[in-house]
């Protein structure tokens, strides 16, 4: 009786275990980004800061294509400098130093002008428009002018509350 020993080729072995590594590792890069993109895009909707807001996250592996078991990912955002103000805390300022309008549902999404045009909504347009006054706030310390103040809807008594 005749025995024989077949011995498997260590070479193919080690290189099938190297691509199942590095096919998991890059999987792993691949699902590790997407989730932290989709957790820090929940984050910013729970805050309140905006579906459109969360949107500006983006992400990326290395490498591109292909697969490596020194995969790498990235994320990002597209709106640094918002954020980075959203983390300091800064206080939001007109860019010219002029009064501020920060647009509600309420205010809809554009005016009409006296010729009955489409324009941008202007205080004066939401006044003619909703017909309630608008009372402006001066600020202690600038000129007491239409374009330095803030306008809020007059209430019909003269309290501020």
């Amino acid at each position: 009786m005749r025995f024989t020993f077949q011995r498997p080729d260590l070479g193919n072995a080690l290189a099938e275990t190297e691509k199942d590594i590095e096919r998991a590792v890059s999987s792993g890069m691949r699902d590790a980004a997407d989730g932290l993109k989709q957790d820090l895009r929940e984050d910013f909707v729970a805050a309140g800061l905006g579906e459109r807001l969360s949107r500006t996250r983006r992400g990326k592996t290395f490498p591109e294509v292909g697969e490596s078991a020194e995969a790498a990912a990235s994320v990002w955002s597209r709106a640094p400098n918002i954020i980075d103000s959203f983390d300091r805390g800064v206080v939001i300022r007109s860019a010219r130093g002029l009064f501020l309008a920060i647009p509600t549902a309420a205010a809809g999404k554009s005016g009409r002008s006296a010729t009955g045009s489409r324009e941008g909504i202007t205080p004066e347009g939401w006044q003619r428009r909703t017909g309630l006054k608008l009372r402006f706030v001066y600020r202690r310390g600038r000129p007491q002018s239409w374009r330095r103040s803030v306008v809020v809807p007059h209430c019909g008594d003269d309290k501020l509350s």
